[in-house]
């Protein structure tokens, strides 16, 4: 995984504003202190940057040059629509999980900032528990 650069390795320039950089990396100083988040980057591609917390593993099969195994703890990810196509849409992660998908920065910014957190926590399992009874309805028309 390259961060901050495309596949030929050029820089791409990073989608978030400076506000919204601020804001970022202000719920990421928040992680650090409440959370033990230790590391962060930033993957661009065309349409799209992310924002990823990153933990650091020291483990004898190395995935990138600085010896460390990387993980994305969590991660938010800023996708701008295609040319006169809407607002820029905005993908909130636990891991792999997505949580949330809004057009608000706000609403994505907060739910980061609720990873790993007992309010992230209840609002996982309460989406948890829609899909569970969202698929007992689809199986029981079967």
């Amino acid at each position: 995984m390259s961060w901050g650069k495309s596949s030929t390795d050029s820089l791409i320039p990073i989608l978030f504003t400076p506000s919204e950089l601020r804001q970022i990396l202000t719920a990421y100083s928040e992680g650090v202190l409440k959370k033990g988040w230790r590391d962060y980057g930033f993957q661009t591609a065309e349409r799209e940057t992310l924002f990823g917390v990153i933990e650091r593993g020291g483990h004898a099969d190395h995935d990138d040059q600085s010896g460390y195994n990387r993980a994305i703890l969590c991660s938010l990810t800023k996708i701008m629509p295609r040319k006169g196509a809407g607002d820029a849409a905005y993908l909130v992660c636990d891991g792999s999980c997505p949580v949330l998908k809004t057009t608000s920065f706000v609403e994505a910014v907060n739910a980061l900032r609720a990873i790993g957190t007992q309010e992230g926590q209840s609002t996982k399992s309460a989406a948890a528990k829609k899909k569970k009874a969202a698929l007992k309805v689809i199986s029981s028309r079967k």
